[in-house]
């Protein structure tokens, strides 16, 4: 699930579908908020809770990479997202794509 807000801000929440799916080539969300390019998977798996997660590996630059992280159902916080938001607003943010998630809108 991704959203934008009102200033440009992308918010990414992950389906299961989605962190299931991701292969090298596809589009995520890096930490400094912009699409990148998957250059490798590196690992996935599945927490104590039962969430699917994977690791990856995103195109920065013509030689390097920066890895990520994602986790279904949980917000994937970037650094723009923590300068326009409070801890307390994310939190509140994510409750609300998660039950629109859950709804499946």
């Amino acid at each position: 699930m991704l959203e934008k807000d009102e200033r440009g801000n992308l918010f990414y929440m992950p389906t299961l579908q989605e962190v299931e799916s991701v292969k090298e080539g596809d589009l995520l969300l890096s930490c400094f908020g912009k699409m990148e390019r998957v250059k490798k998977v590196a690992y996935r798996g599945t927490d104590i809770h039962g969430r699917a997660y994977v690791g990856v590996y995103l195109e920065w630059g013509a030689d390097a990479s920066i890895s990520s992280s994602y986790k279904e159902g949980e917000l994937f916080i970037t650094v723009p997202l923590s300068f326009a938001y409070t801890s307390d607003e994310l939190r509140a943010i994510e409750r609300g794509m998660r039950a629109r998630m859950e709804k499946g809108e």
